[in-house]
């Protein structure tokens, strides 16, 4: 799902663990932003658009928009430092697995969608957790968003670190008169990354988001 801000034409992605769900309750209270789409899209027992978390290409692919109208939009998304990020989806999943337990067959479906993804943190230390998810592999905290898209006129990466001043440098080229305040709902608890990360797994992150790091100027 996304924010689609019709009289401002904007379209905000809603990147997953970068703050994207303050940034959406902002965007609806504050500038009548609305859900695209509205719930889960689904194809039997699977997801096949998620409610929040989708790019570009799957509002593309169940005909909610098309490349012309990105084209003429101006879409934005949040980024955050991948050593936080890769930290912040650990815990998340560890989470639901806890809430999946508590539920049990009251468990929602879309956890259930899902169960294979968010075990992989389960009873695991956050090391193990890195060593698995990223060793060899190149990854990016938000770049199947925009895969195939990176090339529209107006796509606009906006830090979470700096979420007021980025977004309301973008809201005031739009001709919003007011500052948008953005309180950070639904953060993830614990000690911050640099006390967490191990040698190996600071490596391995630097790595995997080598892009994401170089493009965004991030550091450990």
């Amino acid at each position: 799902m996304a924010i689609h801000c019709d009289d401002l034409n904007l379209l905000y992605l809603c990147t997953a663990k970068t703050g994207s769900t303050s940034v959406s309750s902002a965007l609806i209270d504050q500038l009548g932003g609305r859900w695209v789409p509205r719930d889960h899209i689904w194809d039997g027992d699977r997801i096949l658009v998620d409610f929040k978390h989708s790019s570009l290409q799957d509002l593309v692919d169940v005909d909610l928009f098309d490349r012309a109208e990105f084209e003429s939009m101006h879409v934005a998304l949040t980024v955050r430092n991948p050593f936080a990020w890769v930290l912040s989806d650990y815990r998340y999943r560890q989470r639901v697995v806890r809430e999946a337990q508590d539920l049990g067959a009251a468990t929602p479906n879309w956890i259930r969608s899902r169960q294979d993804l968010v075990e992989r943190a389960a009873d695991v230390s956050f090391d193990e957790f890195v060593r698995n998810e990223l060793t060899g592999r190149t990854d990016s905290m938000f770049g199947r968003y925009v895969e195939g898209f990176r090339d529209l006129p107006s796509l606009t990466y906006l830090k979470i670190e700096s979420i007021d001043a980025d977004f309301n440098a973008l809201l005031s080229g739009l001709g919003v008169g007011w500052h948008l305040s953005f309180p950070h709902d639904n953060a993830t608890s614990g000690p911050g990354y640099r006390s967490v990360y191990s040698d190996e797994g600071r490596a391995l992150v630097e790595a995997a988001f080598a892009d994401d790091l170089a493009m965004f100027d991030y550091r450990f």
